[in-house]
């Protein structure tokens, strides 16, 4: 453990790996678990909404509409993946279906005020641009990606997930896959983004 931070609770909450999420599932401790969670991924979780969606406005509402999944579904987790890639996975399910239902219906708050609070503190803390350089020629180049190969790209290469992680993360009720199908579609990702970025002058090495 390296250390631990004060909820909004007052308690001091060691945010340091699964293990402690993971103690908190074991006594039934949905809150603590909840704001932990929210806490310890939430901020990668911001810069992977901004990543497929493209858009710091729509990550935004998204992120606060995964923070709102996280709280309602915890109780349902059935702890058959880490916490970490569970909440991915709620955070792909929350930009879909935001795109689905933005231009058709206002999104009502839910959760707790709590909970309300560390999105906010997340947002303010979180810088989801970076300076003028090759990493932004090198986020032009993402861009031009569809959502879900965007999303391929984040979870392998920034996030590390494994291959089973992200077709659990990826995958829906009608579109189930499988890490093979993956792993074939990211080569075929990775060569269209060595093309792209040799004609920008760009190492594809990320």
């Amino acid at each position: 453990m390296s250390g631990a931070r004060k909820a909004g609770s007052g308690v001091s909450t060691a945010l340091t790996d699964e293990g402690y999420l993971a103690s908190c599932l074991d006594v039934g401790d949905l809150h603590r678990a909840a704001t932990g969670a929210l806490r310890m991924y939430g901020p990668a979780i911001l810069k992977y909404l901004r990543s497929i969606l493209g858009e710091d406005e729509a990550a935004y509402e998204v992120f606060s509409e995964f923070s709102e999944d996280l709280w309602k579904a915890l109780r349902r987790f059935r702890r058959e993946a880490s916490v970490r890639s569970w909440t991915y996975k709620l955070a792909w399910t929350a930009a879909q279906d935001w795109k689905r239902r933005a231009a058709r219906h206002p999104v009502q708050r839910l959760g707790t005020d709590e909970m309300s609070e560390i999105v906010a503190e997340i947002r303010s803390t979180t810088p989801l641009h970076e300076r003028a350089d090759a990493k932004d020629r090198w986020n032009e180049l993402k861009a031009a990606l569809g959502t879900e190969d965007r999303s391929l790209l984040v979870l392998r290469v920034e996030q590390r997930l494994s291959w089973r992680e992200i077709a659990d993360v990826m995958a829906t009720r009608g579109d189930p896959l499988d890490a093979a199908t993956l792993r074939k579609r990211f080569e075929r990702l990775k060569s269209r983004l060595h093309e792209l970025a040799a004609k920008h002058g760009l190492s594809a090495e990320r």
